[in-house]
């Protein structure tokens, strides 16, 4: 039902509905009665008030930007796509909408500042500061989420060093003392847990006075070789930078005729929902993406609403560790 319909069935102006339910009270009165009978009305016919309308009328954007440098969401991986649910729910909650952005280009190209008026800005998996030129200059609250921030932003991570230490603990509870890390392959720019994960193992490694087994540095060499030399330098146990490294060191020790867990045990980060269906079902770190959602959406709505409030803070959040067949004691 629209506000002329209304009107006519209520028997006042336009604009005394328009006001009334956009709690309009500036140079505006109406007897309480009118005004009860208006949102009674309303309620009952189930209207709902334009957002875009209203923010035109009011100055006031409830519009948040999401720029992604993918195609989609799901393109941007298991657990943005978790996190960006649980940055929908909050923020719909607070009556805001979120408009997704591609941001297409290279890893070096800025990401875009939409052409209409937004209140704020989310962008997931930041690799690199100089993406961020136009979002800094256009002075426009924005968070990070999962990525790097500039000077203007804030930003919400994997505290890496946290979880490194939970899987760390879990391996040697088991026993375990030779312990290798398969880090990801180098590419251009590589995401913020790459660095972080491998110098929390490096000193995870000297806190327990553990040997740092060579093959945990960012490098270009095969699977196959840092697993082979991972075998010869005895590991009893590896940890895998994400899902997709740690099922391709299941199938190399199926290949190798190594047996996951008694002769080695393999934990992943990134837990997804196959991982409990390999074989062995793979022990994984689960990323605290429904959690950092959550924070960065508040965290932006805090921003919005208070424009001097403190810029580049930085919000660390820890998961936790699913424990499954593919870690043992140590052999």
């Amino acid at each position: 039902m629209t506000l002329k319909e209304m009107a006519a069935e209520l028997g006042v102006s336009i604009s005394t509905i328009s006001r009334v339910l956009n709690g309009c009270n500036k140079n505006f009165s109406v007897k309480p009665e009118v005004r009860e009978k208006i949102i009674d009305f309303a309620h009952a016919v189930g209207y709902q008030a334009n957002p875009v309308f209203k923010a035109i009328r009011t100055l006031e954007s409830r519009q948040i930007a999401v720029l992604f440098r993918k195609r989609s969401v799901i393109k941007a991986g298991y657990v943005m796509e978790q996190a960006l649910d649980a940055v929908e729910e909050v923020l719909e909650e607070q009556n805001y909408e979120l408009n997704y952005i591609l941001s297409a280009g290279t890893f070096d190209t800025p990401y875009r500042v939409p052409h209409w008026k937004v209140a704020g800005v989310i962008v997931p998996d930041v690799l690199a500061y100089e993406r961020l030129s136009e979002i800094e200059a256009s002075g426009l609250p924005y968070v990070s989420l999962n990525g790097l921030c500039g000077s203007s932003g804030s930003s919400v991570i994997s505290d890496e060093t946290a979880n490194m230490r939970i899987v760390f603990e879990h391996l040697l509870s088991l026993g375990h003392q030779r312990i290798g890390f398969a880090n990801s392959h180098v590419i251009k720019h590589q995401h913020y847990s790459i660095y972080d994960r491998e110098n929390a193992y490096i000193q995870l490694c000297k806190e327990f006075k553990l040997p740092e087994i060579a093959g945990y540095k960012v490098s270009s060499s095969p699977l196959e070789d840092i697993f082979d030399h991972f075998i010869q330098q005895k590991v009893t146990a590896v940890i895998a930078y994400d899902e997709y490294i740690a099922q391709r060191l299941l199938y190399l020790a199926w290949q190798r005729g190594i047996r996951i867990p008694t002769e080695l045990s393999i934990v992943g980060f990134n837990d997804t929902e196959i991982n409990k269906f390999l074989t062995p079902p793979l022990t994984s770190f689960s990323i605290p993406a429904g959690d950092m959602g959550r924070s960065a959406a508040q965290l932006l709505i805090n921003k919005i609403r208070n424009p001097d409030s403190t810029n580049n803070d930085i919000i660390k959040i820890s998961g936790n560790l699913i424990v499954r067949e593919s870690t043992g004691v140590k052999p």
